[in-house]
């Protein structure tokens, strides 16, 4: 049965809400009573282990299969337009980036990083390549430090690399980050992302959800909006529900770059593997690399003040996963932090095992 059979069941642009679920309530399951969009709705309406404030979005290619804007009482709601900060996942729009690079010749992967920054002091820039700043093997921990271990040989997680690679990005192609950006979003489809220029103008954008970080106490309070230019090639990016199913399907068939560059950035290297709350993950570029249960994933998630975001793509069903957040939970062990977000990842991964097709919803 094909893939886009086990997702067609009923699911409306316009989701009616629901009475939330009890605290404490059983986790939703997908069964033939129970529809994958209702299993799902369960999960955003759940108080317990936390609320939720944001939107879910699963499309296979173009066609919406499920989307919902959830918001917490006494808040304002979000809508399938909202926008929000994604985090992390923006590294894969920076490795992106320097792969579209590559593919013009303007950089070689394997090449030391003083090649295109020479005006680093540090040792380690004629040691470590471009590549291994993209898959988190450089072993950079920041400017006038030693490397944490010998380049190429561990995975260590870095958003520092991803900083230089930004620089990197401004001196090959003799353009600021933010307008390289801008670029490819353009070419993508994307009219509702960007790399804000600078802090002041996230403050300018009527679709972002305000961000809100919950404190010690429980309490949610307002982000302060503060954030350094410098981070968006790690973790500045804004976009929307859409806009990212629309990066899914510009990055991952071949829109963007395609061939043996593409490939090196679904490919992890043999060091590049991390333990995970999912269970063990390679890492190619700027992407979690998995193929648990027979699903071959392709993901990443993004964790800053105020936004959670979880992005998961299944080339072979060529479904895309969407979960855009604008609370943080800082004081919370991640599998309370990312509850929602690995609820609505084992419920799609379950219809996918499944292979057959739910009751429908109405």
């Amino acid at each position: 049965m094909s893939s886009f059979l086990l997702f067609c069941v009923v699911l409306c642009a316009a989701v009616v809400v629901h009475a939330p679920a009890p605290e404490g309530a059983p986790a939703a399951s997908v069964s033939p009573r129970h529809s994958l969009g209702a299993a799902i709705d369960a999960v955003l309406t759940a108080t317990s282990p936390r609320g939720f404030s944001g939107g879910v979005l699963v499309a296979r290619r173009d066609e919406r299969l499920y989307e919902r804007a959830a918001g917490l009482p006494g808040r304002s709601a979000p809508t399938l337009a909202s926008q929000y900060v994604i985090g992390s996942i923006s590294k894969q729009m920076t490795a992106a980036l320097v792969l579209r690079a590559a593919a013009q010749n303007r950089v070689e992967l394997d090449a030391p990083l003083r090649t295109y920054l020479p005006d680093l002091t540090d040792e380690w820039a004629d040691q470590v390549s471009i590549a291994q700043l993209l898959n988190h093997t450089s072993g950079i921990d920041t400017l006038g430090r030693p490397l944490l271990h010998r380049a190429g040989s561990v995975f260590a997680y870095s958003n520092f690399s991803y900083l230089l690679l930004g620089r990197l990005l401004e001196r090959v192609r003799g353009q600021p980050f933010a307008l390289q950006a801008e670029e490819m979003f353009a070419h993508c489809g994307m009219k509702d992302s960007l790399m804000p220029p600078q802090s002041e103008s996230l403050r300018t954008l009527p679709r972002l959800m305000p961000g809100l970080v919950e404190r010690g106490d429980g309490r949610l309070w307002p982000w302060s909006a503060q954030r350094n230019v410098a981070h968006n090639p790690s973790g500045g990016a804004v976009s929307t529900l859409g806009d990212l199913v629309r990066w899914n399907a510009c990055l991952h068939q071949g829109k963007w770059i395609s061939g043996p560059f593409y490939q090196a950035m679904i490919t992890p290297a043999a060091t590049a593997q991390r333990s995970h709350r999912w269970g063990k993950l390679g890492y190619g570029y700027g992407l979690q690399v998995s193929e648990h249960d027979g699903l071959l994933e392709l993901s990443h998630s993004g964790y800053v003040e105020g936004y959670l975001s979880t992005l998961l793509y299944y080339p072979v069903q060529q479904l895309s996963v969407v979960v855009l957040e604008h609370v943080s939970w800082l004081d919370s062990p991640p599998e309370r932090t990312f509850a929602v977000h690995d609820r609505v990842r084992s419920l799609v991964r379950e219809s996918l095992r499944a292979g057959t097709v739910v009751a429908a919803r109405t």
